[in-house]
């Protein structure tokens, strides 16, 4: 019986400190980005929901890999690293040539604060070709939930 109740108790530790580590954090996944200069741009929409600042980083992929920092960045702070409570921002790339790829939408709380989601974002790939045309793509990030 003592056996059962320390296997227990140590799954019970474990189920806790795995809910510590996700809160205050949190990263979403952007399946599509594409663009070529000067007529095809993507961006990412991020609005921080939380009471909170928070540190936001957004990275894109490339086809190859290759991890690229937007071109862009439009009402972020501290070095476009961070985004105020309540508050939206959004950022760019523009590549010299075709380039595509998925991108990643990351936050974190400062020092003590303990948010379980801060952001909800969505993804615009815009394409206006040299014939004046134009052609936008909405991606939700999570489904449009927070994340």
């Amino acid at each position: 019986m003592l056996k059962k109740i320390k296997i227990l108790a140590i799954a019970a530790c474990g189920l806790v400190a795995s809910s510590m580590a996700s809160a205050g954090q949190g990263k979403a996944i952007i399946s599509h980005w594409g663009s070529v200069a000067p007529h095809n741009a993507s961006y990412v929409y991020v609005s921080n929901i939380s009471e909170n600042t928070v540190n936001v980083k957004i990275t894109y992929y490339d086809k190859d890999g290759n991890a690229l920092s937007p071109s862009t960045f439009s009402n972020f702070v501290a070095s476009n690293t961070q985004l105020l409570p309540k508050s939206s921002g959004f950022v760019s790339i523009n590549t010299g040539t075709w380039n595509y790829g998925y991108a990643v939408v990351e936050w974190s709380n400062l020092d003590g604060d303990d948010d379980t989601v801060a952001l909800v974002a969505n993804a615009h790939r815009v394409m206006d070709v040299t014939t004046g045309l134009r052609s936008d793509l909405v991606i939700q990030v999570n489904n449009g939930q927070p994340f």
